[in-house]
């Protein structure tokens, strides 16, 4: 037996051997801290200051794993050699990628300013109305908040933290080289000016962080820049594509309320620890009936029995039979319903070598899980890039937007008159409607029993409001080798409103209120000039007219 064992263990270090090795990169110096393992396994180690390892591999191993911070991994056959010399190359595929940077595009590893990139790709066929919200979670070191759940309604985008208390905060944004106002205006619809952009039309989005951002486009940029970039057409054969996405919206959970029965005991409950205590050190006998006898005479309002000559004068069999019969009635069942959110985006791209062009039309409509809180957009896109000669390229692009908002009755959360913060806060024995269909509580001839005497569904029924901005933004680039390379690009944005589609109603029988919401000016000239140097080392330099 124990010559069997020492045979065994014989064998299992034969089927072990150590391999060594040196890893340099490609100009021959060594790696230190490279990885190299055997391949399948979890067996590896790394290099120490000189770049040498040593590992001991089992004698099943076939190749080794050899790989390094921004170097490209490599893999190597094992076989009989028990000596490597690795020389790995430098992985450089990311830091030649291009971001746009101000007026002009560099390499990553020409850039030492702080900028997060966001691909096309990565938002495309997202449920995002607005393109702000594409940046949530996907910037590292930029906060998204949305203000309220209202599609393409206000978002707050924090790049460089708070910057004022008084003044704005939002970062300034710039569409294929077009500075865009990027205030919220309107205390009830709480705006949002990129809300025309279709966000499957995007190419990329950079954000620039840091203070170099100033230098460019002075205290615009103090709170940051983000630059959005769109898409062009590419050369080949012409190319369709369709999208069509949609799904719903349901709430995650609702507030957990009291029923009718619950809510009228909790309110007895309270009112006889309050006032049988002082009764009993008066002499005066003060029963629990008494204090159901009064939270019913509370719900007068909705149960039509008051307490004086009403349910003062009830038995303890009249009282249990009456709060056991009251209904209760859901008021988030009757101010939410289900969702709906529907996409339709159509392009079409193709070109030659020395023209290419791109055509879009997208359509957005999106309602949430409260009533008349819609978003409908239609939107379309058109761009070209057209080379005259082997020196001069002219890059037209324009783009038409026109939606429509609704909001609701109010946008902030701690409003009386919102279904989303009043409903789970109405006592439940209140109906919403009368038998005939009419609602119920509405002044001078009803009330609602509780502190919120105002039937809040029939208040955001009431209330319509609407905006219809129409936008045309447009621009003209043109590529020049003027002074080695330069660039001029002019254009114009044109922001069409419709002030007599923006109104408010409340009631006829209340009174009427309007708004008039502030506008960016209806056209913006522009003139964009850069210039960049011969050589990659060379920062050129560019302004804005």
């Amino acid at each position: 037996m124990l010559l069997s064992v020492l045979l065994l263990i014989g064998q299992g270090w034969a089927q072990t051997r150590t391999i060594t090795g040196k890893v340099s990169d490609e100009n021959g110096g060594p790696l230190v801290g490279a990885s190299v393992t055997v391949k399948g396994t979890t067996l590896g180690t790394t290099t120490d200051d000189a770049g040498n390892f040593s590992l001991n591999v089992p004698g099943s191993a076939r190749a080794l794993v050899i790989s390094s911070v921004n170097f490209k991994t490599q893999e190597i056959a094992i076989g009989n050699r028990s000596n490597f010399s690795v020389s790995l190359q430098s992985g450089t595929a990311d830091l030649e990628e291009v971001v746009v940077v101000g007026y002009s595009t560099r390499r990553k590893i020409e850039e030492g300013g702080a900028i997060s990139q966001i691909k096309g790709a990565e938002i495309a066929n997202l449920p995002n109305v607005s393109v702000d919200r594409a940046l949530q979670g996907r910037a590292a070191g930029v906060l998204v908040q949305a203000n309220n759940g209202i599609p393409g309604g206000a978002i707050n985008v924090r790049i460089r933290g708070t910057a004022s208390f008084s003044g704005g905060t939002q970062p300034l944004y710039i569409i294929d080289g077009v500075q865009f106002n990027n205030r919220i205006d309107g205390g009830f619809t709480q705006n949002n000016p990129l809300a025309f952009l279709n966000p499957n039309d995007i190419e990329s989005i950079e954000g620039l962080k840091d203070a170099a951002s100033s230098s460019i486009y002075g205290a615009q940029a103090a709170n940051g820049v983000v630059l959005i970039t769109t898409r062009n057409g590419k050369a080949g054969k012409t190319k369709f594509t369709l999208n069509i996405n949609g799904g719903t919206t349901r709430p995650l959970k609702k507030f957990d309320v009291l029923n009718t029965q619950e809510y009228v005991n909790m309110r007895a409950e309270a009112d006889f620890n309050r006032w049988a205590p002082q009764a009993r050190s008066a002499g005066i006998a003060y029963p629990f009936l008494e204090s159901q006898r009064w939270a019913l005479g509370e719900l007068s309002s909705a149960t039509g029995v008051p307490y004086g000559g009403g349910t003062a004068l009830f038995s303890q069999r009249q009282v249990d039979s009456m709060i056991s019969a009251l209904p209760t009635f859901d008021w988030q069942d009757q101010s939410i319903q289900t969702g709906v959110i529907n996409n339709v985006d159509f392009t079409m791209t193709g070109g030659s070598d020395r023209n290419t062009f791109i055509f879009g039309a997208n359509y957005t409509k999106q309602s949430t899980i409260f009533k008349k809180v819609d978003f409908e957009r239609f939107g379309g896109t058109l761009g070209m890039v057209n080379k005259i000669s082997n020196k001069i390229t002219l890059r037209p692009k324009l783009f038409i937007s026109t939606f429509e908002q609704k909001p609701p009755f109010a946008t902030d959360g701690s409003f009386l008159g919102s279904p989303m913060f009043s409903a789970p806060l109405i006592v439940p024995v209140n109906r919403v409607r009368n038998a005939d269909g009419s609602y119920f509580g509405l002044p001078p001839t009803q009330a609602l029993a509780g502190i919120l005497n105002q039937n809040v569904i029939a208040v955001n029924d009431f209330n319509t409001g609407y905006q219809r901005p129409n936008k045309l933004v447009g621009s003209m680039g043109i590529d020049i080798p003027w002074f080695w390379k330069c660039r001029l690009q002019v254009g114009t944005r044109s922001i069409v409103p419709r002030p007599q589609d923006q109104r408010w109603v409340r009631s006829t029988r209340s009174f009427n209120r309007s708004e008039q919401l502030e506008h960016q000016p209806p056209y913006k000239p522009y003139i964009k000039l850069e210039h960049q140097g011969r050589r990659k080392d060379q920062t050129g330099w560019s302004c804005w007219i």
